[in-house]
């Protein structure tokens, strides 16, 4: 005797590929929004932490010993002279 199985009603509401496909939408979107956020984060940190931008640099100068050193009157002109003749050179045979 055969059996029959009893008919499925029918479904009210989204099919089972239909909910996994919003599933999918709303975890791709979560994953662009995280991509763009890090994204952010680390192009703050890099212009925070750039040698050439940093909040902490000041303004380089020299130390004041050498710069009274460079002024002072002893390096001033003919102190330090280019040589009065060649240079002598040895020359020998063995």
């Amino acid at each position: 005797m055969p059996t029959s199985q009893p008919a499925r009603p029918p479904r009210s509401g989204p099919s089972r590929i239909e909910q996994a496909r919003a599933r999918a939408a709303v975890v791709r979107r979560g994953v662009v929004v995280a991509a763009v956020g890090s994204f952010g984060v680390v192009l703050l940190l890099v212009r925070t932490s750039h040698p050439a931008h940093a909040s902490g640099a000041g303004t380089l100068a020299a130390p004041s010993a050498l710069v009274a050193e460079i002024e002072s009157p002893a390096l001033g002109g003919g102190s330090i002279a280019a040589a009065s003749g060649p240079a002598a050179v040895a020359t020998s045979s063995s």
